[in-house]
């Protein structure tokens, strides 16, 4: 006499299927990141910055002129820009201090 099969166990046997197909395809990509996440950290190593005492100094005064012209009236910084311009970059830092201070 052959065997009836019961619907629900029919249902339940296919649901654990897919839920060892998921299982399955979620460790491949666990694998899958770690990998790229160790190949990513060992192919790129941090670049090494290398500044000369000459353009550390470039820079400092970059940030001491635009922390002094930012502040200030589209009209004061034209008038900064121009003193840049003719006289250097010390000379506008001072005449956008004495802007800012008035």
């Amino acid at each position: 006499m052959p065997r009836t099969r019961n619907p629900l166990t029919t249902h339940v046997r296919a649901i654990r299927r897919a839920l060892t197909v998921i299982d399955r395809s979620l460790e491949k990509l666990v694998a899958a990141a770690q990998s790229t996440k160790r190949a990513s950290a060992v192919a790129q190593p941090k670049r090494k910055l290398k500044l000369t005492a000459k353009r550390r100094a470039e820079l400092k005064l970059q940030g001491q002129y635009m922390g002094y012209v930012r502040p200030l009236k589209p009209r004061q910084k034209a008038q900064v820009k121009a003193v840049r311009e003719k006289k250097g970059m010390k000379a506008a830092i001072k005449a956008a201090k004495r802007l800012a201070s008035q």
